[in-house]
């Protein structure tokens, strides 16, 4: 689908980003994924305010980027999760000087919270992230360190919403829900697109009544912070149980044999939906399926645990290191 952003759109974009982060002309943002990556989004209001870009050769790998925020005194850039992993996985890493670092900004996809809480003081408290689609840019919500520090409830949230922007979540028929409550992320804001290059209809089907139907499904707690559950066709229908795979790879991600994983649904005669996982495991660590299942029962209800756990050599990814569900999914739905 071609989405129509409009000059509007990038304007209160470029704004938001620069007073979500306070962003000024000292910083030194580093491009360090592809400027077709979302993340690139960044250099534009950092060039606004009059700071410094600093780019570097792709792609960008771990231990270059870590160099580049060293050597160069970076103060922000935007990495997907993935990225960031990797980078924590650096022998060297607390060794770095990063006083600089002011924003290490998280997109593109969620951090676990367990990664978040072991990051944060390996780049320097500076951890933070924002939400937002191509639909509707980059900046709806947003989730300074500070709020991040100190909260570990909240390191499962997105942030709160920014200031031209007002988010709501709705029931399948469209009202609006009582705080607490889970459903489908709505959004009126200038940042929300015209539409869809000739496609009225889906334009429609997105856009009702000024509000953007975003397929994410969240829950907004009293205090005002959001969170995000998984996208409405990812979740996964198993013995007339919703599961949501975020919730289960928050809990799989932390058992010590599992490096990265994803979690999807394949159809079964018993369960409608079986929820199953694809795994990569680190290297020398024992992994077996069974325990692994039981680590995931001891922690969630038993009906959101993997009924399978499929070992691979590597996850499907995307250019920027995203593990791609979907991909994933459909390598086991053919086998």
């Amino acid at each position: 689908k071609g989405v129509q952003q409009t000059y509007r759109v990038w304007h209160t974009c470029i704004d938001l980003m620069i007073r979500a982060f306070e962003l000024d002309g000292d910083d030194r943002n580093l491009l360090a994924a592809p400027m077709t990556h979302g993340t690139g989004t960044l250099l534009v209001p950092i060039l606004a305010q009059g700071g410094t870009q600093v780019f570097m050769p792709q792609p960008a790998r771990p231990a270059a980027i870590i160099e580049a925020i060293e050597k160069d005194r970076v103060t922000t850039v935007f990495l997907p999760p993935t990225v960031i992993y990797m980078m924590m996985a650096e022998e060297d890493l607390t060794k770095r000087d990063f006083k600089s670092l002011k924003h290490v900004i998280v997109g593109g996809a969620a951090m676990r919270p367990d990664e978040i809480k072991r990051g944060l003081p390996m780049f320097n408290n500076a951890l933070e992230t924002c939400y937002g689609q191509t639909e509707v840019p980059q900046i709806v919500t947003v989730m300074r360190s500070r709020d991040w520090l100190n909260n570990d409830h909240r390191l499962a949230s997105c942030g709160h919403t920014t200031d031209r922007c007002d988010l709501r979540v709705v029931d399948p028929e469209g009202n609006f829900l009582p705080t607490g409550q889970a459903g489908e992320i709505v959004i009126k804001s200038e940042l929300v697109m015209k539409g869809y290059l000739d496609m009225p209809d889906a334009t429609a089907e997105t856009i009702k009544d000024g509000w953007l139907y975003t397929g994410d499904v969240a829950a907004i707690e009293e205090d005002g912070f959001i969170y995000i559950k998984d996208r409405i066709r990812d979740m996964i229908v198993t013995g007339g149980f919703n599961v949501f795979p975020s919730d289960v790879e928050a809990v799989l991600g932390q058992h010590p044999a599992v490096k990265e994983c994803v979690v999807f649904g394949l159809p079964d005669d018993k369960w409608g939906e079986a929820v199953q996982a694809a795994v990569e495991v680190h290297a020398g660590q024992p992994a077996d399926e069974d325990e692994i299942i039981q680590y995931v029962k001891s922690r969630l209800d038993s009906v959101k645990a993997p009924k399978r756990v499929h070992f691979v050599d590597e996850l499907p990814r995307s250019p920027v290191g995203k593990v791609l569900r979907r991909e994933a999914k459909a390598q086991f739905q053919e086998a």
